[in-house]
């Protein structure tokens, strides 16, 4: 894979038990992060991660950066789901989804 533009210079690397993560820092985007709803984050981090120049531009990140509540949208971003968490206890659900 290769390695996303960090125009905004949020990658870092954890070190952890002897291996190595690369994740993205949102705390170092400053309160134009910290103030999305946690769902809007998760597409932030993703748009950094992604960030490769042609697909994910910076003007993606900056739009979502920008955000507000009050106001419509006024650029589309991309999304490219990478992570899907799925809770099932009983797997009923799963089941009736299925079904």
């Amino acid at each position: 894979m290769a390695t996303s533009a960090d125009s905004f210079k949020t990658r870092d690397v954890l070190a952890v038990g002897g291996s190595r993560f690369t994740l993205h820092r949102l705390t170092t985007l400053g309160e134009r992060a910290t103030r999305l709803p946690f769902s809007l984050k998760v597409l932030l981090e993703s748009l950094l991660r992604l960030e490769d120049g042609r697909r994910v531009v910076r003007q993606h990140i900056e739009a979502m950066l920008a955000w507000d509540p009050g106001r419509p949208p006024e650029r589309e971003i991309q999304l490219m789901s990478a992570r899907v968490l799925l809770q099932v206890f009983t797997c009923v659900p799963a089941l009736v989804d299925l079904a």
